[in-house]
C-alpha cells in the first residue's frame, strides 16, 4: 500500500512522517526547526483490545505501558512515552479515562498522530 511508504507531506503548516510498520523515525533525521509527527495507521476488531495504559503529563496523554499480547504491542509501532495528539483526525482530551474509553468503543480503521 503507498501509504506504508515512508514519505513528508505538508499539511496545516506542519510536517508529518508516515512510518511503515515496524520501523521508527531516527532522531538524528529529524529536523528540529519543524514539528514532526507519526500518523500509525491501525485496524481494531470489535473488542480487541490495544493493550495501553495512558496517563496525563505536562506534554499531554502519554502512552504509561504497553501490555504484552495486545494489539500496540504485537504491532510494535508506538513505544512507551509516545504522546497521542489525535485519533482519526480528532484532538484528544485532557482526561486520559475519557481517552482510554474513546479507543477501547472505536473498532474499524484507527489513526493515530503521535
Amino acid at each position: 500500500k503507498q501509504w506504508y511508504q515512508r514519505r513528508v507531506a505538508i499539511t496545516a503548516g506542519r510536517d508529518y512522517d508516515v512510518v511503515p510498520p515496524g520501523h521508527h523515525l531516527d532522531p538524528d533525521e529529524m529536523d528540529e526547526s519543524s514539528e514532526k509527527v507519526r500518523m500509525i495507521g491501525l485496524h481494531k476488531g470489535k473488542g480487541e483490545a490495544l493493550g495501553i495504559t495512558l496517563k496525563k503529563t505536562k506534554e499531554g496523554i502519554v502512552i504509561a505501558r504497553i501490555l504484552h499480547g495486545g494489539l500496540i504491542g504485537r504491532q510494535g509501532l508506538l513505544s512507551v512515552g509516545d504522546i497521542i495528539l489525535e485519533v482519526n483526525g480528532a484532538k484528544v482530551s485532557d482526561d486520559p479515562s475519557e481517552v482510554q474509553q474513546w479507543l477501547t468503543n472505536t473498532s474499524g480503521s484507527l489513526m493515530l498522530t503521535i
